[in-house]
Order: C-alpha cells, then structure tokens, then sequence
C-alpha cells in the first residue's frame, strides 16, 4: 500500500535505530516524510539515519533516553530546528527482562516503566504544543498483546503495555477539552507477537505499519 500526502512532513519515531522502529523510518522516509532516528543507541540511530540518506531520503540521528525528559525535549527540540515541524510521532521504544512477578527485581521495573510508559508520556508531552500550535498531527504508539493478556513471565512489560492503552484514552480524551481546528488524534497498536522488537523482520514490518500510517489523512 502506498503511503500518500507525506512529503513535507516530519515524524520522530523513537526505539528506530532496529526492529519496528527502524522499518517504520525507512517507509515514512520513503514516502517522503523528513525522519528523527531517536535511540538510546547513538550509533544504530546513525546507521538508520545514513541508510534512509543513501536512498535520498531525509533523517536525523538523535541519542536520548526515552526515561529522561530532558533528552525528550531535547529530541523534539532538534528535530524542529533541522525540518522546522513536528507532524508524526511514533513512540515504539521498549524493553523488557522475561521475568515473573517474583522474579521481577525492582531496578528492572523501574527501567520497563521508564521505557515503555513514561517515554511515551514524555515524548507525547513533548510534542503536543507542536502539534497543537499547527493545528493537526498524529501520535501512535505500539503497544502489544501482552496489553490485553497478563503472560506469567513479562509481568513488568504487560503492566506498562497496558498502561500504554489508557494514556492514549486519557491524552485523546483531553484533548478534545481544546476548542481547536486541530486534527491531532492518537492511536495505539497491538501488533501480533511476531512483530515485537525483538522479532520482526523489516518486510513484516512495513507491510504492518504501512496501513496503519497510510489512513493519517495528511
């Protein structure tokens, strides 16, 4: 499927130096959309970047920790002075330890929590007055299966999917306080098992998103 109206738009996909999040800033880039690589991993960010520039296409690395709201402003901030707009966010970064609730060290929950939930929080807190200043834009999230069913062994990873579910209704449901023309809406996704970070394969991955981004109505 084709992705169409892009061109000219910025989106910041954060987790993209691998997996979901790197497929998801090739095909964005490939439509034409101007990509932010946000990773914790300067050097993968910067070998998506330079392979979405070998192909013409228009990306900026950026090293932040998704847990730290200094680095999500920071990211936000770089990308609207490089391509002057935020229009797409996608808040994909996640990590996870294959542990039970008793198994569950307090350091790792903290680091699930921080990952997985707060990220997006502060990322989507981040671009917003953007968003809003413009009058449109688009949030989308991927969430998981483990959202809507409690796996023994990621006791961590399915609390903050699930809590990655009820941020989107409560930032959608807030902002529809704002007497705006504004087009922004979130959206949050549960992709099969197969497509979680640590599996997918970039053709998986493009042909699951592209229908998802394709339906943004840029």
């Amino acid at each position: 499927m084709a992705l169409d109206g892009l061109d000219g738009t910025t989106a910041i996909i954060t987790g993209a130096g691998r997996g979901i999040g790197r497929a998801t800033a090739h095909r964005l880039a490939a439509a034409e959309a101007r990509v932010a690589v946000v990773d914790v991993d300067l050097s993968a960010a910067e070998d998506t970047a330079h392979a979405i520039a070998a192909t013409g296409g228009r990306a900026l690395a950026v090293r932040a920790d998704v847990g730290r709201a200094a680095d999500m402003e920071g990211a936000v901030a770089a990308t609207v002075k490089a391509f002057g707009r935020v229009d797409i966010l996608h808040n994909n970064a996640a990590w996870y330890p294959v542990k039970d609730a008793l198994e569950t060290t307090e350091d790792e929950w903290d680091r699930v929590m921080a990952i997985c939930l707060k990220g997006a929080w502060l990322m989507a807190r981040a671009v917003l007055p953007h968003m809003l200043h413009a009058g449109r834009g688009r949030i989308v999230n991927t969430s998981s299966v483990h959202a809507l069913v409690g796996f023994p062994a990621h006791t961590a990873y399915n609390t903050a999917k699930a809590g990655l579910v009820h941020l989107r209704n409560t930032v959608r449901g807030h902002m529809r306080h704002f007497r705006t023309p504004s087009r922004s809406s979130k959206r949050c996704l549960t992709p099969i098992t197969a497509l979680t970070a640590s599996r997918c394969s970039t053709r998986a991955s493009n042909a699951a998103w592209t229908s998802i981004i394709a339906k943004m109505n840029y």
